[in-house]
């Protein structure tokens, strides 16, 4: 703070002195005009904060700031330099394609390395062959580019319905993502594709297991197309 001081006096202008130290104009703003308005040194002393106290003690601060700030030595006009952390900046990703029927429990799925028409007519041609013999299948879809309605036209016992636009509340596969997200997949780490690949099977087996599960989780009354 009192190199921003020193500049200032020095006849140097706000926006050189933020440039010169690599902070921001509001900053320099901010600490000059705390200067200039409480008497100078003492303006630039860090005021009582409000609010709830803290709840560590000193010696925990203590630990708290050697583990979290650690900062090597610098010197005047140098930037501060933080410890180095490796950080895994690479990412993969496998996509889940998953239906259910609301009425006998079943359920098929397909994890592909993308999201697109092509897995998507994938998991059309698994949901046909499921189908029983005689019946028709009405597949329920949110409006993403990738489930278009021409995609069920080689199937003849399937027919695609999309809800409206913003009401996810009516698709009732978005419970079993939930549910999947919030009791499987949630805060982890994985090594690899294949680990996400085997750990998203692994979960949507273990949901599928139980079909009474399946049919509470996802039935919902206005899906009784007949009576």
């Amino acid at each position: 703070m009192l190199f921003i001081f020193f500049h200032f006096v020095d006849c140097k202008s706000r926006t050189k002195i933020a440039n010169y130290l690599k902070v921001s104009r509001v900053t320099v703003n901010k600490l000059v005009k705390a200067y200039l308005d409480d008497n100078g040194h003492e303006g630039l002393q860090e005021k009582i904060h409000s609010g709830r106290p803290h709840r560590l003690t000193d010696e925990q601060k203590l630990q708290l700031k050697e583990y979290v700030n650690v900062i090597q030595p610098c010197e005047y006009g140098q930037k501060k330099v933080r410890a180095k952390v490796v950080q895994q900046q690479k990412f993969e990703y496998a996509y889940l394609f998953g239906a259910v029927c609301v009425t006998i429990g079943e359920a098929e799925a397909i994890v592909a390395p993308l999201s697109n028409m092509e897995a998507m007519k994938e998991q059309l041609r698994l949901i046909s062959q499921a189908t029983t013999v005689g019946k028709h299948a009405i597949v329920i879809m949110v409006q993403a580019s990738w489930h278009q309605s021409y995609l069920a036209d080689e199937f003849d016992n399937l027919t695609i319905i999309h809800i409206p636009p913003y009401s996810p509340e009516l698709n009732p596969i978005d419970q079993v993502w939930s549910c999947l997200r919030q009791n499987e997949v949630a805060n982890r780490c994985f090594e690899n594709y294949d680990d996400i690949v085997e750990t998203s099977c692994r979960a949507w087996n273990r949901f599928c297991e139980d079909k009474s599960r399946v049919i509470s989780l996802c039935f919902r009354d206005w899906l009784k197309l007949i009576s």
